[in-house]
């Protein structure tokens, strides 16, 4: 099965010369896991799983990701028995098994991971913790397990997107935006390096904008 990934690419260019977070393309790639920067989701295209393929059956880091990827807490359990440094292991992004759990929205391997030891706060070469995958694919599941592991709402990409901004940017994420806008610590004024605002993102992408206009500020500590 294809991975999920939006699709960020490396150039100078900024977020600003689209005019949107660049989550348009990155839609389009639902199936592959994403990499960010200023010019944001539009360049690279590269599939893990064939990279997984590409490095061997017997890469005990490979074997980690894909259960962690399928689901498979039996196996990621047996891993991280006989390897416990694997569960702070990355690829060559920087995706941990972690990370790959919660784009895939598997929150029983989430779990088996946070209880081994796996941290929240691990951060991809584009500067994207678990919880930004989770809310860029709509894993509110795995968000849910993500916060009540203390992950940060307001933890800004390479790009200045939080995982608020990437939940608003989903027309399909009303539940997961509410659970992070109930959050009292939730910034829903940060600006990304493109200066956008969560609520910029979500009137462009969907219905969801007038959520903000109900947090109300004494809810809010930002």
């Amino acid at each position: 099965t294809p991975l999920c990934r939006s699709v960020m690419g490396d150039s100078k260019k900024s977020e600003e010369a689209r005019g949107t977070d660049g989550t348009d393309s990155a839609q389009a790639k639902r199936l592959e896991p994403h990499s960010e920067s200023e010019n944001a989701e539009q360049n690279e295209v590269q599939n893990p799983e064939s990279k997984a393929e590409s490095s061997g059956a017997d890469n005990p880091l490979q074997r980690l990701l894909k259960a962690a990827e399928k689901n498979d807490v039996a196996e990621l359990n047996r891993m991280l028995s006989e390897d416990p440094s694997l569960v702070q292991a990355a690829d060559s992004d920087g995706y941990t098994a972690l990370h790959r759990a919660c784009y895939a929205n598997h929150p029983n391997a989430a779990r088996a991971l946070l209880a081994a030891g796996a941290s929240v706060r691990a951060r991809t070469a584009d500067g994207w913790e678990p919880l930004h995958c989770a809310c860029k694919w709509g894993a509110l599941e795995c968000a849910m397990v993500l916060l009540q592991h203390d992950a940060d709402p307001n933890s800004p990409s390479e790009g200045g997107l939080t995982p608020v901004h990437l939940a608003a940017s989903q027309p399909s994420s009303r539940a997961l935006l509410e659970t992070l806008l109930w959050n009292p610590f939730a910034d829903v004024r940060a600006r990304s390096r493109a200066g956008d605002t969560p609520k910029d993102l979500a009137a462009r992408h969907g219905p969801w904008a007038s959520l903000f206009d109900i947090v109300a500020d004494e809810i809010n500590v930002f």
